[in-house]
């Protein structure tokens, strides 16, 4: 008897992915226990079913109707795991179209299991490749399935040769299920390769003197063929070119269209029953039974694996270590300041140093195709990685745009929650934004290769980064500067990739995001500041003058206005930056725009302290004598 219980996402460590409904419902089937459904995440698309079999919490997961092939097919795996994080392993379940040869006696019904076989993985995309003047060549690589699935795959074969098989065992749960009988399919009938199908949606006009002839195999029972799949984003119907691609490749068992979008980024087990011979005598009839043969066959591996402990975990913290303690924050609204010109953020008077920590540590998981891979490999200057990654989801690279949450480490958070009384210092920052604050020695290259690989329009995409915790996690600008979060404890920026590398001072950077049509006049963040006022009050850099003429050359605009009516040369001079207000004067920024106090940027040169005469005598030139103050 099913039953149904409430778990936490932490308890599934199983997954498998299907393309198609009668999978789906195959798999469904197997279950020992069904769960009952969790709350939606709002950043994932998928529609998950939750269960039990044997010992294992499994996610089940089917593509969008409609939608099949091996980018869709790594769109929901990267969602998947995204949001089921003690996943351990996964499992592709469904149907494919079987190569019939003299080494493989592969019938309708019979099941298909990847498996290394002469050199390769399991699985090869055969579709990946370039055209050379000496015809199509084929490139890349893919992985093999994880070392348990692959130990579970022998115990289970060792299983069938002792008489110890349970696969009729499982696929007897779908006997209730008329749809799913194997009477239900029809003949199984193999033709001659090189005649093919003379229309209508069955084979009733086809020549059975054209069929090849089989002997009987004596019993109806599934037969479990280990090796090869090929996978490309095309249905396999053509039996000569099935054959061709069969033989280049030393015996291909099976052709399929999703597993290659997994394998390079999350290797895993595929397993496919065969509903029909990959040519032009296609049809659907024995989809259903052949999607049974292949849910019976995955939960045999599955009952064969012991269960493991799972650690359960929050998402990965970043983790910045301190010797210091931050220091109390001013509390006094700004917006109150009896100066009338004091932003919302504290001056940098009150800076201080924090000791810098490990390295943020945002992602888990070295193969999985996902946002989190992608910031670990662009951490660890891992360029080819990166490219791997990249090339692995084709035309769908942008999902690897999606933000990653990192929490702070829970001693830091305890120290902020203290001062601030803020529940957490949460960060959500996206591949680009950790490229951007690289310091490795291939990070420009890989900038530009993510820069390459996504879309024109996510180069803005926007991060919410608790700058208080990522600036002193970055690379770039680690204890030089302290902010606080915002006055109503969220996050104190929400910065797109270029205004990011404005704060950092990245110029090479910014000079590529440039390039790559990113606005420089964005004001997607919490405070409507573009990236060059950021980069005005907040910069880290040492030496911010590169950085400065990337943004003043690329078409910033100076005398844009924050929601305090702060320019960029009222927040440089707030900042004492007297290099950056220099650069903002001698492109000619105004010096009497009034702030929404009435302060005006000659005002503040006047009466702020630590403003170099230079910059002073600089302003007061530039000041119309009707809108001098006294003093000037």
């Amino acid at each position: 008897m099913v039953q149904r219980r409430p778990l936490r996402r932490q308890d599934y460590t199983v997954g498998l992915i299907c393309a198609l409904d009668t999978e789906l419902a195959a798999v469904q089937e197997m279950l020992d226990e069904e769960h009952e459904d969790l709350e939606q995440d709002g950043h994932d698309n998928n529609l998950y079913s939750l269960g039990r079999i044997g010992d294992h919490n499994v996610v089940i997961v089917c593509l969008p109707s409609g939608l099949m092939g091996n980018n869709p097919a790594a769109t929901v795996a990267t969602q998947m795991r995204s949001t089921f994080r003690s996943v351990r392993f996964c499992m592709m379940v469904g149907v494919g179209g079987g190569v019939p040869s003299g080494e493989a006696d592969i019938r309708l019904g019979d099941v298909v299991v990847s498996q290394p076989h002469q050199g390769y993985g399991g699985v090869i995309q055969y579709d990946f490749g370039k055209a050379t003047p000496n015809g199509f060549r084929r490139t890349g690589f893919l992985n093999s399935s994880p070392p348990v699935l692959l130990g579970a795959v022998n115990k289970v074969r060792a299983n069938h040769l002792r008489g110890r098989g349970r696969i009729s065992e499982h696929l007897a749960r779908l006997d209730s299920l008329p749809h799913f009988r194997r009477e239900a399919a029809g003949p199984d009938i193999l033709f001659d390769a090189a005649y093919n199908h003379q229309g209508g949606p069955s084979c009733r006009l086809c020549k059975l003197d054209r069929r090849v002839d089989r002997p009987p195999r004596g019993h109806d029972n599934p037969v479990v063929h280990y090796g090869t799949i090929a996978s490309a984003n095309q249905v396999m119907r053509d039996a000569a070119q099935r054959d061709m691609i069969s033989a280049e490749f030393g015996n291909v068992l099976c052709f399929e269209m999703e597993a290659a979008g997994l394998m390079i980024g999350f290797p895993c087990l595929v397993v496919r029953g065969i509903c029909d011979y990959s040519d032009s005598h296609k049809n659907d009839r024995w989809q259903a039974y052949a999607a049974g043969a292949a849910a019976a066959y995955a939960k045999e591996v599955l009952l064969v694996i012991p269960r493991a402990e799972v650690a359960h975990s929050t998402p990965t913290s970043m983790n910045v270590e301190s010797s210091v303690n931050p220091p109390p924050p001013l509390r006094t609204d700004p917006r109150s300041s009896t100066q009338g010109f004091s932003p919302r953020y504290p001056p940098d008077t009150t800076n201080r140093h924090l000791t810098p920590g490990t390295p943020p540590d945002l992602c888990s998981g070295e193969f999985f195709a996902s946002p989190e891979s992608l910031c670990r490999a662009i951490q660890r200057d891992d360029l080819e990685r990166v490219q791997v990654l990249l090339a692995s989801c084709v035309d769908s690279a942008e999902m690897l745009l999606a933000p990653v949450v990192a929490t702070g480490e829970p001693w830091y958070v305890s120290r902020w929650r203290e001062y601030w009384g803020i529940p957490s210092l949460e960060r959500r920052t996206t591949a680009l934004h950790c490229a951007v604050e690289a310091a490795g020695n291939h990070s420009l290259a890989i900038l530009r290769a993510l820069l390459s690989a996504l879309p024109w329009r996510l180069i803005d995409a926007v991060g919410y980064v608790s700058l208080v915790d990522s600036i002193n996690a970055s690379e770039r600008a680690r204890g030089k500067i302290m902010l606080a979060p915002d006055s109503v404890g969220g996050h104190m920026q929400t910065c797109t990739p270029l205004a990011w590398a404005a704060i950092l001072g990245n110029a090479m950077a910014i000079r590529m995001l440039k390039d790559a049509r990113a606005d420089l006049n964005s004001r997607a963040n919490w405070l409507r500041v573009t990236p060059l006022m950021a980069h005005c009050f907040l910069t880290v850099a040492p030496s911010a003058g590169d950085a400065t003429g990337s943004l003043l050359g690329g078409g910033a605009f100076l005398d844009l206005q924050d929601d305090l009516g702060n320019t960029a040369l009222h927040l440089a001079l707030f900042a004492r930056n007297s290099d950056i207000a220099m650069a903002l004067l001698d492109a000619g920024a105004s010096v009497v725009l009034p702030n929404l106090n009435g302060f005006r940027q000659c005002d503040i040169a006047r009466t702020i302290d630590g403003i170099p005469q230079q910059v002073q005598l600089a302003i007061r030139s530039r000041t119309p004598l009707f809108a001098r103050s006294f003093g000037y």
